[in-house]
């Protein structure tokens, strides 16, 4: 099955139609070529009335061509060819008998022949210039949301300074009075153990902050994303375990060795998986699928859940830094993780509806900014 269906791919060639409209097409257009053959060879129209309908062809091959591609237009041409001399040039004719008329057969021909190396031309013209609007909206959105991180760090970089020394010295000094065993009440201890876990948080906060304003530069090596998926799922095996959740992965048994930084990929799929698990919190089904688009060179990831499922009002704003719907959420963890992406010359979505759960898609190129595949350092 799936050998028919590279053979389906090369013979129609790339083309932004189905496959199942460009096979429907091109099967169409021969039953009209042998419902004409078929009339014309039974004699059921005249030799004036034959020469008449083969300009007809003209649309069948332009129409053909445009939506199927060079081969089957080219294939379609060539029948078409016999027919269209057998209908100008009748048998039995002598070179002596040649007119004028006859002759027109090879003009006729010419223009069958140029009209799908135009369209075909056309086309893959079209089909560029498609994909360059397609690649031209991506970056826009991917530098949208690069200026949005970019306010965002300033602020947090602000707030880390100013807060992070006076949070250090207070932690100091909780400490200090527990050593000295000035809080020896258990009523005394248990304050100071809530004050000591709140900095500790805040402090991870900051740290975020941190992380948003300044990101870490990726140290990109060839990693197979397999092996991170599998190290994800492990990580977050006994926070699924607690909640109820199956944790699902399909690898693409195919999938090739990638550019990449493997712990800030850790980061992103931890975070995708720690959302996904919280979302759903009377237990369900977490899978992460990989797959390689050979196409585009590029390795995609798809994180879903059958949680509670977001709203599209609320699914255009969740990478937003401070943005979140969770009552103790930051907001900054799918920033960072939108981040993190951009910095691999990636992109994450989201596609949600309420009740159905959400399935965040990603994708990272084989090969950006790293070394050449053959220098590349390998690891696992």
């Amino acid at each position: 099955m799936k050998s028919c269906q590279i053979i389906l791919n090369r013979f129609f060639s790339e083309r932004s139609f189905p496959i199942s409209v460009k096979t429907g097409v091109f099967l169409s257009s021969l039953f009209l070529y042998l419902f004409f053959a078929l009339i014309y060879m039974n004699n059921l129209i005249s030799p004036a009335e034959a020469k008449l309908s083969a300009y007809f062809f003209y649309v069948i091959i332009f129409f053909t061509t445009f939506v199927c591609g060079f081969m089957p237009g080219i294939l379609l041409t060539a029948a078409s060819s016999f027919l269209v001399i057998s209908i100008f040039i009748p048998s039995g004719a002598t070179f002596a008998s040649y007119s004028p008329a006859n002759l027109e057969v090879f003009p006729f021909l010419a223009l069958y022949f140029l009209i799908v190396i135009i369209v075909d031309w056309f086309r893959k013209n079209f089909e560029d210039l498609k994909t360059q609007s397609e690649l031209n909206r991506e970056l826009y959105e991917q530098a949208k949301n690069l200026d949005k991180l970019a306010l965002a760090g300033e602020i947090a970089a602000g707030i880390a300074h100013e807060i992070r020394n006076p949070l250090t010295v207070v932690n100091g000094y909780i400490q200090l009075l527990t050593l000295r065993g000035e809080g020896k009440r258990e009523e005394c201890q248990e304050i100071y153990s809530v004050i000591q876990e709140e900095i500790k948080r805040t402090n991870q906060i900051l740290s975020d902050f941190l992380l948003l304003s300044r990101p870490a530069k990726p140290n990109k090596t060839m990693v197979q994303l397999n092996k991170v998926i599998e190290t994800t799922s492990s990580l977050i095996y006994g926070e699924a375990l607690r909640n109820k959740v199956v944790v699902n992965t399909s690898p693409d048994p195919d999938l090739p060795e990638t550019c990449l930084d493997r712990e800030q990929m850790v980061q992103v799929l931890l975070n995708l998986c720690s959302n996904a698990i919280q979302a759903m919190p009377d237990g369900g089904s977490l899978s992460v699928k990989t797959s390689y688009n050979r196409k585009k060179e590029r390795v995609d990831v798809e994180v879903s859940d059958t949680g509670h499922g977001i709203s599209q009002g609320l699914a255009g704003k969740i990478f937003m830094p401070f943005f979140t719907t969770r009552e103790n959420g930051t907001g900054l963890g799918l920033a960072i993780t939108q981040g993190i992406v951009l910095a691999h010359g990636g992109e994450i979505s989201v596609v949600s509806e309420p009740g159905c759960g959400s399935s965040f898609r990603f994708y990272i190129p084989l090969y950006n900014n790293c070394n050449k595949a053959g220098e590349a350092t390998s690891t696992q």
